[in-house]
């Protein structure tokens, strides 16, 4: 159950629950302080039971959750805030869809059963279990403890504070089926589990790399004070590999300014200088210079893959993103590949010569020279018709359909042309053993029933891989998150974050 810390109250504190019930289909969740907290707030001989406010509402037939957080906590510098909202301009949070699919919790708080198109609601459980059942499914960054106000736990007030710099509105929606947008005229905010997830996560590995670099400076720190003191040798500072961790451990110690462009050409000059000499006496230190070089260069290529997707960048744009950065295809197949040719005549007489079947790419397996054909699309593309074929089986649509026959039909031509075309283009290091295809194209589905029936069309066809953006992004992400994890870091009981604000 969600009681998770006492701080500088004990469980005598405690505040209590009244639950009222419109409807079968919902109901309200107020909040009741202590006595003691009570006093504290300067509430002159205060009567419980007419001091309430309300924390939760649960609407079981829109499987949704909204959230009042509010300050439950008595403030000696400003008293008048005791029982207010919480922020400054959102007033409350609402979770579309809630819980996820699968939960322990979903068939007790969202059953099926009806009686006259009325819900049955009656598994054994009191309304004071209920709610707290709900509030230990809360996910992982909110308060779970009523006592404490609820809303966003400390470590991620970061994202009330971006979404109210951007916007007025005094809702904000966690939703598994919209995009991260603002609805001004709803003064809502809404976020996509996705978009919330990769936020916190984000906070999780900046508050990480913070406190790595705040141990290794207090540590060697605190060392070479006592060091220089007793004549015995210093230690370095450990900075690690992480371009963040590197950067928090500079401020840590000196908090200095980032260079100026002079102070980076005159940087850059003496590198390249004396580039020969260090490769050959500190090899080691130029292959950990380019690997954080690497990492900050996957950085910047996760940061434009993201705005391109935001931006509804066209099919052409995409085609040259990926020509520049042509080892994302690499990702996408899932073993190494070198490039041939972009707009490849695959069923013409040369690579490079006009046809009537031009694929984006022409790629080849960097060890065995076995072809493979890259067609690109866009995220935007739709996967699956709107309506339901059959039940909760979602037809593709004419366009993903389309796609993987145009890919089929440049395999076809490929195989059948590919010696003429060897010959004619004097690319002798290409064969046509088997030629596989992979299609880039639109983004996964929010709904389960429409992942379900996308992965059943994708997992049957036999000669088209086909990969949404989306998934090449995390991919890209999971590769950077990979080289930017230190190789050995013992972890200690004092590193993990447990308070909940």
């Amino acid at each position: 159950m969600p009681r998770l810390f006492t701080g500088a109250y004990d469980y005598d504190d405690e505040g209590s629950l009244v639950i009222e019930r419109p409807s079968s289909a919902s109901f309200d969740v107020f909040y009741t302080p202590s006595t003691e907290r009570l006093k504290q707030a300067d509430i002159e001989n205060p009567n419980r039971s007419d001091v309430r406010i309300k924390l939760l509402q649960v609407d079981r037939r829109k499987q949704k959750l909204m959230i009042f957080p509010i300050n439950a906590f008595p403030s000696v510098a400003n008293p008048g805030d005791f029982l207010q909202q919480k922020y400054t301009k959102i007033k409350s949070i609402t979770i579309e869809n809630w819980p996820a699919s699968g939960s322990n919790i979903q068939e007790i708080v969202f059953p099926e059963v009806r009686v006259n198109q009325e819900m049955v609601v009656d598994f054994g459980y009191t309304d004071q279990e209920l709610v707290m059942m709900i509030l230990e499914e809360l996910p992982s960054c909110f308060i779970k403890d009523y006592d404490y106000g609820l809303g966003f736990t400390r470590p991620y007030r970061f994202i009330i504070d971006a979404v109210e710099s951007l916007s007025d509105c005094t809702e904000i929606v966690v939703s598994d089926r919209r995009e991260t947008s603002i609805e001004a005229a709803d003064s809502k905010f809404y976020i996509s589990v996705a978009d919330l997830e990769e936020a916190r996560k984000t906070i999780d590995r900046t508050v990480r790399h913070s406190q790595t670099a705040a141990r290794s400076v207090n540590t060697a720190a605190t060392h070479n004070l006592f060091a220089r003191k007793t004549g015995q040798p210093l230690i370095p500072i450990a900075t690690g590999r992480s371009p963040l961790r590197r950067m928090l451990t500079e401020v840590a110690i000196r908090g200095n300014e980032a260079l100026t462009q002079s102070e980076q050409d005159e940087m850059l000059d003496i590198f390249v200088k004396n580039t020969r000499k260090m490769v050959s006496e500190k090899p080691q230190k130029i292959a950990t210079i380019r690997a954080d070089m690497e990492l900050v260069t996957l950085e910047a290529l996760i940061d434009r893959f993201q705005e391109m997707m935001q931006e509804k960048t066209p099919e052409r744009e995409w085609q040259e993103f990926l020509n520049v950065n042509s080892f994302i295809l690499s990702l996408a197949f899932g073993y190494p590949i070198v490039k041939v040719s972009e707009q490849a005549s695959v069923g013409g007489h040369t690579i490079s010569g006009s046809g009537e079947t031009i694929a984006d790419y022409l790629v080849k397996n960097s060890l065995t020279n076995n072809c493979a054909i890259v067609e690109i699309k866009t995220p935007g593309t739709k996967l699956l018709n709107k309506a339901p074929y059959h039940g909760s089986v979602f037809p593709p649509t004419r366009y993903l359909v389309g796609a993987v026959n145009q890919a089929l039909n440049q395999k076809n031509n490929f195989e059948k042309e590919s010696s003429q075309i060897k010959v004619n283009s004097r690319l002798y290091d290409i064969e046509s053993f088997a030629v596989s295809c992979c299609l880039i194209i639109g983004t996964m589905p929010d709904d389960i029933a429409k992942q379900q029936s996308f992965e059943l069309f994708r997992g049957n066809s036999k000669n088209v891989q086909i990969i949404t953006f989306d998934e090449l992004l995390l991919r890209l992400t999971s590769l950077r998150d990979l080289l930017s994890s230190p190789p050995l870091e013992k972890v200690t009981d004092s590193d993990s974050i447990e308070l909940p604000f």
